[in-house]
């Protein structure tokens, strides 16, 4: 019984957005929902109406979101129980289907995937890193490597739910941190930082602002979501 219960909740027998009985091949959303997802098809365009407002604070290579979020759609459910119903094998799933979707030339061979890190409190509270299980759905589709040490936070940042662009901006301020991680990411085609969604840019900005120089050229964003017009 104890491990039903388990499997149950790692692996759930019904869609978290339909609330259906799971069919053979389905794996936490029935086909329908997983179709009917609101995609951007904004990731393998060079400038798009996400990523224009964010050039000033945030200039990467390359901003790539594989669904819209917002409060009212079904991905607003998805998003909650990755962060807070221990949705960590639902983060994975999630990434390694948009990154079937989104094709494989989209960062090259040797990508290095870097997740937005959790400052040491919040990770013990939370018990994993939604950004790193994210990751590792890329990896496990794209192949290259994950540098989860390479950012750390600093501080421990209140909830930015509800703040404008301006409070989240001073509520990052000089809260992450570069750790050096060897001669791997010279040679990477992409270095991609991963987040689950992408609001104001606040905290990814905060997140390139501290990656040296000589590597921001080949700098690259992921979210799972995208809330335009944030």
């Amino acid at each position: 019984m104890i491990w039903r219960d388990i499997l149950g909740f790692l692996f759930p027998s019904e869609c978290l957005i339909c609330r259906q009985a799971l069919q053979l091949g389905e794996h936490h959303l029935c086909f329908i929902c997983l179709g009917r997802l609101p995609r951007t098809f904004f990731w393998s365009w060079p400038q798009h109406p996400i990523q224009r407002p964010l050039n000033d604070s945030l200039p990467v290579a390359g901003v790539h979101s594989w669904l819209f979020f917002s409060e009212h759609n079904t991905v607003r459910p998805l998003v909650h129980h990755i962060k807070y119903q221990g949705g960590a094998v639902l983060a994975r799933y999630l990434a390694s289907q948009a990154a079937l979707e989104m094709g494989s030339g989209l960062f090259g061979c040797s990508p290095i995937f870097i997740p937005v890190p959790l400052h040491p409190v919040k990770l013990r509270q939370r018990g994993y890193n939604q950004s790193f299980c994210l990751a590792q759905g890329l990896q496990q589709i794209w192949g290259g490597a994950i540098e989860h040490e390479a950012l750390r936070r600093l501080r421990h940042t209140k909830t930015q739910t509800g703040m404008n662009k301006e409070a989240r901006k001073q509520n990052l301020a000089k809260a992450m941190a570069w750790n050096e991680i060897g001669e791997s990411v010279e040679g990477a085609s992409a270095i991609v930082l991963v987040d689950d969604v992408l609001t104001t840019g606040a905290t990814l900005a905060a997140c390139w602002e501290v990656v040296p120089e000589s590597l921001r050229a080949k700098v690259h964003v992921w979210t799972l979501a995208a809330a335009f017009g944030s």
